[in-house]
């Protein structure tokens, strides 16, 4: 029966997503699927809507942390395994010279934030949840240019 009803969390989370996202959380433990299916049903409980798109993004940034860290559980997860991942899309100047890969970073780290604050503190109002240890201390990239646009002449 316990199964059933995390399989049936895990349906709810993902109705109307594509089936690769269906892939996703098969392939993580099933505790930690278990965990992001819940996370985004309190979402979805929490906000007025949650985007197809939004739940796609969220489903992408905890499946590739699970991913980078052979995935362990989530609460096993420790603030250098957090800044590793984060890492992972750092790229040199040659490599990707305007930065995009900010963009990438910044994106995670935010869905990321959220998650581990409601992991650690569910029960609390989403703007009262402190952060936890593993995302402390973490900032965001700044871009260096000032806008991604070159000007036509």
């Amino acid at each position: 029966m316990q199964r059933e009803a995390k399989m049936s969390n895990i349906e709810s989370a993902i109705d109307g997503l594509d089936n690769g996202f269906r892939k996703r959380l098969i392939q993580m433990p099933s505790e930690n699927a278990s965990i992001l299916a819940n996370f985004i049903l309190s979402i979805k409980h929490e906000s007025a809507s949650i985007s197809n798109s939004h739940r796609c993004n969220i489903i992408k940034a905890v499946y590739y942390l699970s991913a980078h860290l052979d995935n362990i559980p989530f609460k096993s997860i420790t603030r250098n395994d957090f800044m590793s991942f984060l890492d992972s899309f750092r790229k040199p100047d040659n490599v990707d010279s305007m930065h995009k890969w900010i963009g990438t970073y910044n994106l995670y780290y935010s869905l990321l934030c959220r998650f581990f604050k409601w992991l650690y503190y569910p029960d609390m109002a989403p703007d009262k949840r402190p952060e936890p240890e593993v995302i402390q201390n973490i900032a965001r990239q700044t871009r260096k240019e000032i806008s991604n646009y070159k000007p036509t002449g």
